[in-house]
């Protein structure tokens, strides 16, 4: 009898510090400022890895080799306002003008569109299928190095587009390019199959939307209302009664776990509705995040501010 209950707390002991070890997705320690060789407003961030990153500022795309940060050198008068990449050797850029460039592994070219629309901005599936926001409502397609208009188009001014190619979506029970697009007041809509459904949210401008697949997805509006997307419908989010006035950016990490930031250098970190705020270091507008496979995140934001987590 002794023996078994020796075994007993033996094994609960086990437990515990099996139970103990910090998951991959734990809570960033630190936040470290990078040399970003730029006084640019960084509005965009997005990367193949960790030693792979894009950021656009004021027009221009700078790159991260994984030492160091530098302008990529594109014509001047090209004005880029957003990126994707799906490989190291097929990174796109869209603009002002129509403008779509591609980047092959050693040189940027620009494809030819046949528009002058402002492309907003850019979201890809796979290497091959690429959506683009031709317009402020409309959206076009890139697919096997063609681009044509698509049925795609919603009743409100998109801010952001996060998408996945799903497997057996809830609402089709089939396999589908599935989108959700955010923007205007209290528009929150998902595209399955190019079918645009607008759901049902709070109130809110809505600013961004990330999530690791259609099942967790978040998006943040303003004035700091966040929303959580469980793949049928969506739940608001308590924010802290101290939550700074305007939160503007999210990275979903896991299962109802993100980073947000926005104003004042503001970072927060969210894990199944308890948040706790981090040290950024900085009172810059933080203005957008993006996370390498390996859980390395990186935040652009004014002034050249570019900060990376660190363990």
């Amino acid at each position: 009898m002794r023996k078994n209950i020796i075994q007993l707390l033996l094994l609960f002991i086990f437990f515990l510090f099996s139970c103990s070890e910090n998951p991959v997705d734990s809570e960033i320690s630190k936040w470290v400022s990078m040399e970003s060789n730029t006084s640019a407003n960084l509005h965009t961030v997005w990367g193949i890895s960790s030693k792979n990153v894009y950021a656009i500022g004021n027009g221009s795309i700078y790159h991260y080799n994984g030492a160091n940060w530098s302008r990529e050198n594109i014509d001047s008068k090209y004005f880029i306002n957003s990126i994707y990449g799906a490989a190291a050797n097929s990174v796109y850029a869209v603009g002002k003008n129509g403008l779509l460039l591609h980047f092959n592994g050693n040189s940027w070219n620009k494809i030819e569109t046949n528009t002058l629309n402002n492309f907003r901005n850019i979201y890809g599936l796979n290497n091959s299928t690429i959506l683009i926001q031709d317009g402020i409502k409309s959206f076009a397609t890139y697919y096997n190095n063609i681009f044509t208009p698509n049925n795609i188009s919603t009743n409100f001014l998109v801010k952001d587009i996060w998408g996945e190619y799903s497997l057996a979506h809830p609402l089709s029970n089939k396999k589908s390019n599935n989108y959700i697009f955010v923007g205007g007041i209290g528009s929150f809509a998902a595209s399955i199959d190019n079918k645009v459904v607008t759901l049902r949210t709070p109130t809110t401008s809505f600013l961004d939307v990330h999530g690791t697949n259609w099942w967790n997805v978040f998006a943040i509006g303003y004035p700091a209302k966040v929303i959580y997307f469980n793949g049928i419908q969506t739940n608001l989010v308590r924010t802290p009664i101290n939550t700074p006035s305007q939160l503007i950016t999210v990275w979903t990490v896991d299962t109802k776990k993100a980073y947000f930031a926005g104003y004042n250098g503001s970072i927060y970190y969210l894990d199944n509705y308890t948040w706790t705020k981090q040290n950024s270091g900085t009172s810059e507008l933080l203005n957008d995040i993006w996370g390498s496979s390996d859980e390395i995140l990186f935040i652009v934001g004014d002034n050249g501010t570019i900060l990376k987590s660190s363990n």
